[in-house]
């Protein structure tokens, strides 16, 4: 590294095994004073591993964990932090600790696993910053374990990678009751184009895991 120009730190830690399935995401909202607020955990499913997009998730679950809000909670009212904060964590299978590795200042893209079990994302932010009121005051949020899955991949490649007997019983049991969202499927829009989008989106997925991650990593 260093021949190749890096002069930077660097971090070494153990690596925490296990596959996708290990990793979750935390999602937090803290208000102007800097007191946590809200927190909702993500299970994910699958990542992506195409080499430009490596390590988004792809695929998320409603979880649950109150060790690590508790301890995000003490990080980000310790720093006076202030408005959505997103974890990567991963669970390590040999012992059930949850290893946190980084805070990202912003959401993203699967944070849909919010907006598709009712938590919005968009109405704090502009009761507390455009009307001034209390960002969560008589705001209705959806229940923390709710089974909704939100999957960007179709749902048949979702579940070549989901290994996990239980996590499998849980995806089936999301699809029977149609608890599904993905960005692409927009009820009042059938038209052709958005058809045809959603189905090169498929097809491009399939072919990335083909390419770049053909079995589940579970060690």
């Amino acid at each position: 590294m260093t021949g190749a120009g890096y002069a930077g730190a660097l971090v070494v830690q153990e690596r925490v095994p296990g596959g996708d399935e290990q990793m979750r995401v935390l999602t937090t909202y803290s208000d102007r004073s800097g007191r946590v607020r809200w927190g909702r955990m993500g299970h994910v499913l699958l990542e992506d591993h195409d080499p430009g997009m490596i390590g988004n998730p792809l695929a998320v679950v409603h979880g649950a964990s109150a060790t690590a809000m508790a301890d995000a909670t003490r990080l980000l009212e310790h720093v006076g932090w202030t408005g959505w904060a997103n974890f990567d964590i991963k669970v390590d299978p040999r012992d059930g600790r949850e290893h946190f590795f980084e805070l990202n200042p912003r959401l993203g893209r699967s944070h849909g696993y919010l907006t598709a079990a009712g938590h919005p994302v968009a109405t704090p932010w502009v009761r507390e910053h455009v009307e001034g009121l209390d960002p969560y005051d008589g705001l209705e949020t959806g229940p923390e374990t709710d089974d909704w899955l939100y999957s960007i991949v179709p749902v048949p490649l979702l579940r070549r990678y989901v290994t996990d007997p239980g996590t499998r019983e849980r995806l089936a049991r999301i699809r029977r009751t149609g608890r599904v969202v993905r960005p692409f499927v927009y009820g009042p829009d059938r038209g052709r184009d958005r058809r045809l989008a959603q189905l090169k989106n498929d097809l491009l997925y399939a072919r990335s895991f083909a390419r770049y991650y053909r079995r589940p990593v579970t060690s």
